[in-house]
């Protein structure tokens, strides 16, 4: 698992990705029509900072920057029903040159089935962490693991959630939503790829972010350029700041879109704010995406978020990029929600533990990238 979060950039990149890169140097010189929207809404300022495009034909106007929204999100509302194992690996070293630091590193496999229009779902899943500090350059740390499990299975609103070993309990005319953000496993709120972190996901997020977008396209002020793609970035309402020398800071939601498909490659969320006189814009996280089409849906198969940071060991900061993979196996998509799956119970740890081993389920989405 060390691969991977040292190349992440090639667990994205494809023959087809570079076809795609070279496609778009090609026609570079086109030129390219960007746009800046800004209207106050109910108190709050919200922003169509830029949209930019190398289309074919046809290049992005204002209006078509909430389009390119509309009908990514009318995709992902197409997920009626699905069947995804979901491998999830963090990791993150602040070791500095002196060897003082800490690492973290966690992989976790979760099985999730859902049928929307049924309200059936199930859910297992676990995460073994190993963390420790470096004393010493070159020397071993210690590791410790543990390992997280939950599942729940609910059927029209009822069922139950249990939190390994013991802890298990009913949920009764419950949505979904509620019983994922209680059990803190926003992942599978998967309709909201694309419009917040992964694994920090508000179940209306998509929702709100297009509904801004909507009330806030307004006149156009100015122009910039994009090499590829489409490019939207978006200001979200100033948010008070948590440092007393910054008053507030202002996020932007910056997107690169594949124009053929209309689904987003690339996502970051950067702040600005002031800081004694003098303006400053940090990036908080970016994710990338890498996505598949089966019976005729486009479905996310990978993504890779890094988040940058530093942290204080003694005299020292020290700097570190916080990497999580993604990957997904989709068994099937509106096709249903499986019997077998379903009908496994809480109880039954080994069902459980078998749903969410990739090998035994032959989930090549995941053995093969491993």
């Amino acid at each position: 698992s060390t691969w991977s979060w040292r190349d992440s950039r090639n667990f994205l990149m494809t023959t087809a990705d570079q076809d795609t890169v070279t496609r778009h140097r090609l026609i570079g010189c086109l030129p390219l029509i960007t746009l800046n929207l800004r209207v106050s809404v109910m108190k709050y300022a919200f922003s169509v900072i830029c949209v930019s495009t190398l289309v074919w034909q046809s290049l992005v106007f204002g209006e078509d920057a909430l389009g390119v929204v509309d009908a990514f999100r009318s995709q992902t509302s197409a997920w009626n029903s699905g069947d995804v194992l979901i491998r999830v690996e963090d990791f993150f070293d602040s070791t500095g040159e002196n060897g003082v630091g800490k690492f973290n590193e966690s992989i976790g496999y979760h099985r999730y089935s859902f049928d929307h229009q049924e309200k059936l779902y199930f859910y297992y899943g676990y995460t073994e962490e190993r963390v420790g500090d470096v004393k010493e350059p070159n020397k071993e740390a210690k590791i410790r693991r543990v390992a997280q499990r939950k599942a729940f299975s609910i059927r029209k609103g009822s069922g139950f959630v249990r939190e390994f070993p013991n802890r298990q309990f009913p949920v009764k005319d419950k949505n979904v939503d509620d019983v994922i953000a209680g059990m803190k496993v926003g992942y599978l709120h998967l309709r909201q790829i694309g419009f917040c972190s992964f694994g920090f996901h508000k179940p209306d997020c998509g929702r709100t972010t297009a509904a801004a977008m909507a009330s806030g396209l307004g006149s156009q002020n100015s122009a910039t350029a994009a090499d590829k793609g489409i490019k939207i970035e978006f200001e979200l309402p100033a948010r008070k700041s948590d440092i007393a020398t910054v008053p507030e800071l202002v996020p932007t939601l910056v997107w690169q879109w594949n124009d053929r498909q209309l689904v987003p490659e690339k996502l970051s969320l950067y702040e600005s704010g002031v800081l004694r006189g003098r303006k400053f814009k940090n990036l908080r996280w970016t994710e990338e995406y890498r996505w598949g089409e089966r019976d005729g849906v486009m479905i996310p198969l990978k993504i890779v978020q890094t988040t940058p940071g530093h942290v204080k060991r003694g005299e020292e900061i020290l700097s570190y990029e916080k990497t999580r993979l993604v990957q997904m196996h989709w068994f099937s998509i509106n096709q249903g929600a499986p019997d077998h799956v379903h009908s496994v119970e809480l109880s039954d740890l080994k069902a459980m533990e078998m749903l969410a081993d990739p090998k035994i389920q032959n989930a090549s989405g995941i053995l093969d990238s491993l």
